[in-house]
Formats: structure tokens, sequence, C-alpha cells
């Protein structure tokens, strides 16, 4: 799969949420993240990998989290946000921008070099 598409689509599920009026999507909001994201998903652009940090995570394949379908969902660690959801056993955290977190995952994001590294 291409990296920009696969990106792409990651994005696009945290726009849907974002634009959705649904109750169980009310913690979404890309603020001024927004308007980018909708040029990126509706023009199908490509962004820096760095831009968009995109980590994904695999999941104890031993545990229920291999059913578990999970909206997406914003955590916040002091001034730190990051979006997250759950899909099939494995962790998908979206950053927007550099800060403490995203430091430490850097090495481990989806990089466009077409280099997809996971840990277990």
């Amino acid at each position: 799969m291409k990296y920009e598409r696969f990106k792409n689509f990651f994005q696009s599920i945290l726009f849907r949420a974002d634009i959705c009026t649904f109750d169980e999507f009310s913690d979404i909001g890309l603020g001024p993240y927004h308007e980018k994201i909708r040029k990126i998903v509706l023009g199908n652009l490509t962004t820096d990998d760095l831009e968009f940090q995109l980590n994904i995570f695999k999941l104890d394949k031993n545990s229920d989290f291999e059913q578990l379908l999970v909206q997406p969902f914003r955590s916040k660690l002091k001034a730190e946000t990051a979006y997250s959801f759950l899909l099939r056993g494995y962790l998908i955290i979206i950053n927007f921008k550099e800060n403490k977190t995203s430091k430490m995952m850097k090495e481990n994001r989806l990089k466009k070099m077409g280099k997809f590294e996971h840990f277990f």
C-alpha cells in the first residue's frame, strides 16, 4: 500500500470524526488543524512524515484487542494532545505537532521511505 494513501486514510478518519455531529465524536476537535487536514484529505495531498506523525503499535495478539474497533479519541497529557484509536489489535496515534511524547515515539513513526517498523 502506498504511504500517502495509508496515512491519508487515518487522517480522513479523524477529519470525519471532527465534522460529525454525533455525541460519540464530540471529543474530537481538530481546531487549527481542521482546514489543513480537510485540504490534505480532499486533495489527496502528501505531508512530511514528521508534520503529522503517525505511530502504529501492534497490541498483544493473545488479548481481546484483536476484536476491537474503537472510535477516535483525544488524549491530553498536560499541554500535549494526541488523537488515537484502536483498529483490530492496532493502536494508532496521530500527533499534529512535535511535543515530548511525539519525540519519544519519533523513530517508530510511519516513514515515507516505505519502511514500517513496529515493536512488540
